[in-house]
């Protein structure tokens, strides 16, 4: 019978140990830091990535909530495209955070194979800045037309986004910080040059461009101010040729039309 001895089972059990300790490294390791700079634009997160994981990082970032205390990737997310330096994490947070709400975040990393995640650390809100449009593709549409925006603050959870075309709510598809896919409300009744405007939760914002909706579009009109029986000539493109097909209202109420001049110019009576 084979007897080993007391060196060469500790010897033996050394090298199990050192060899189960290489295999969990299959996966990447994170820890995360403090929460900083917590003021009205936002919170700054850190967090350190410990090991790279042999498969390599595919994607890393920040996940948080204030409503589940284990925020995971399908909760509010920002992904980080620069490449992590001395496995160092730093961003500033500046959209998706509600004042006065508790929040719990935590750092994430994933391979091939794995997502691992790192401590919770949790922080009171102070809020964040509004979200904002830089472009929107296309510029023109009707209803059901699905429309890419482009700008930041957004939130990834496509509930939390609030898109509106004039007086018509869309339909968020998909959503990171960065980007807004949505659908504009195939019931949509309006026409011409609409605002574009998009919300976090009470946080909103205007669109310095606007969209232009298929149907008739107001260019001009002249005068600014008008009283009942005054005469209002509106340059609009896209008007019906039956004079009678063309509604006009002003504050909800319907108006005469009274004639047409050239192929964008209407007159109608108050």
């Amino acid at each position: 019978m084979f007897k080993m001895s007391r060196k060469a089972f500790l010897m033996l059990f050394m090298g199990l140990s050192l060899f189960s300790c290489e295999s969990r490294y299959d996966y990447p390791l994170v820890l995360m830091g403090e929460v900083t700079d917590i003021d009205e634009t936002g919170a700054e997160f850190h967090a350190f990535i410990k090991d790279i994981s042999k498969e390599g990082i595919t994607e890393y970032g920040f996940v948080w909530d204030y409503l589940n205390n284990l925020p995971d990737i399908n909760s509010s997310r920002m992904n980080l495209a620069t490449p992590a330096i001395n496995g160092t994490l730093n961003t500033k947070i500046t959209g998706d955070l509600t004042e006065d709400k508790l929040y719990y975040v935590r750092a994430f990393a994933s391979n091939s194979e794995y997502i691992t995640y790192s401590n919770v650390v949790s922080f009171v809100s102070k809020g964040s800045l509004p979200p904002y449009i830089d472009s929107f593709s296309p510029d023109f549409g009707s209803g059901g037309t699905v429309v890419t925006i482009a700008g930041g603050n957004f939130s990834s959870i496509i509930t939390r986004d609030h898109v509106i075309f004039g007086n018509s709510h869309a339909t968020t598809n998909s959503a990171d910080m960065n980007s807004l896919t949505v659908t504009i409300d195939p019931n949509v009744t309006t026409s011409g040059f609409v605002d574009v405007r998009v919300g976090v939760d009470n946080n909103s914002s205007l669109s310095e461009k606007q969209f232009r909706l298929a149907g008739v579009a107001i260019i001009d009109f002249m005068p600014i101010t008008v009283h009942r029986g005054d005469t209002l000539y509106i340059k609009a493109e896209d008007l019906n040729d039956d004079m009678n097909s063309n509604i006009v209202r002003i504050s909800g109420i319907i108006a005469t039309v009274c004639g047409k001049s050239g192929d964008t110019c209407i007159l109608w009576d108050k």
